[in-house]
């Protein structure tokens, strides 16, 4: 039996993007091999404008984390057996930490195999865990699993054994994937699409937006306000927090997928893009050529000028904007969740 520990998380409680969605899903498909756990965050119900009342409110919620986890624990005890395993889902991270229960589950259960997703990108990494309490971190788990070849790097040069972490790559949920390219509508205004804020470069995408005025721009802001970052650009459509339907929506009415990003380590905006059949236009860093190639992207480098040059050509030539697309909607299927279960949960 496979055990999935994972976090909930308030930016993605409820959607495809969250590894609670992920953990369902696998429970759901492969029931008699997968078992789900999960921590919810109570944050959003203790919300307030008082900063103070925040703080206290957050100790109380970190409280109902601590009741959670014990309880996890209770509850793994009952129903481990040998030869399963134990994934935690959210590893490396300090808001609610789980390396206590990493450090119990191998002295409970030295026999049982524990595996860890890691997902935080490395400028993140570097600021939470220096070298000492990375290793700390990493002492009691036998597997790692990253989502791009990046982070495998990264995390072999801070000295994880290359035998240890095991590179695997983002799925794309169903639901974001055309059943056929006839789907999507022809615009004659090219439309773009930006999506996510993990590691997005805000600032180069409002230049990016201000050099162009003769193209749509539709950016999804999520749980931030970015009114003010955007304010007097008639150009540009901000989309608040949606639901799963009206994001799909919105990616089929859109013909470019653009992502200016600091780093990228594995994003479910790159593999929904693709599934979605959007030309893409990215920053060239991290693992985004695990992703994407040129028959489906234009990669930039951090400037304006590159990110306007890709939109230009792409609007002025169309037909290498759909066969861009084709290409988009073809790659997609090769991230399946099915084959990142049977490479990943086994």
């Amino acid at each position: 039996m496979k055990y999935l520990v994972c976090q909930d998380w308030i930016n993605t409680s409820g959607n495809h993007a969250g590894m609670l969605y992920l953990g369902k899903k696998m429970e759901e498909l492969y029931p008699d091999e997968v078992k789900l756990f999960f921590i919810e965050d109570f944050r959003s119900k203790f919300r307030s404008r008082n900063r103070y009342l925040n703080l206290l409110k957050s100790r109380y919620a970190l409280t109902l984390y601590k009741r959670q986890k014990r309880n996890i624990q209770s509850e793994l005890a009952k129903c481990i057996k040998p030869g399963d395993e134990i994934i935690l889902m959210e590893y490396l991270e300090l808001l609610y930490p789980t390396n206590d229960l990493a450090y119990w589950i191998k002295e409970k259960f030295p026999a049982v195999k524990l595996s860890a997703f890691i997902h935080l990108v490395p400028e993140k990494l570097d600021k939470s865990f220096p070298q000492g309490i990375l290793e700390s971190w990493m002492y009691p788990i036998d597997r790692v699993i990253t989502l791009g070849s990046s982070l495998t790097k990264y995390l072999q040069d801070r000295g994880i054994s290359a035998e240890k972490i095991q590179t695997s790559f983002h799925y794309v949920d169903e639901y974001y994937i055309l059943h056929s390219m006839e789907e999507k509508p022809t615009n004659d205004r090219i439309k773009v699409l930006a999506m996510g804020n993990q590691m997005r470069n805000i600032k180069l995408l409002k230049d990016v937006v201000s050099a162009n005025p003769n193209t749509d721009f539709i950016i999804c802001q999520g749980v931030l306000d970015m009114s003010k970052d955007f304010e007097g650009l008639a150009n540009v459509e901000l989309i608040p927090y949606v639901s799963e339907e009206a994001l799909r929506k919105y990616m089929m009415l859109s013909d470019i997928s653009l992502n200016v990003m600091k780093d990228t380590i594995g994003s479910n905006v790159i593999v929904t893009s693709l599934g979605m059949g959007l030309a893409m236009i990215c920053s060239d860093v991290g693992s985004i050529r695990d992703y994407c190639s040129e028959k489906n992207t234009i990669f930039c480098s951090n400037n304006s000028k590159d990110f306007s040059n890709a939109i230009m050509e792409l609007s002025k030539d169309r037909a290498k904007l759909v066969k861009m697309q084709m290409s988009a909607w073809a790659t997609a299927n090769r991230y399946s969740i099915v084959k990142f279960k049977n490479e990943t949960i086994g």
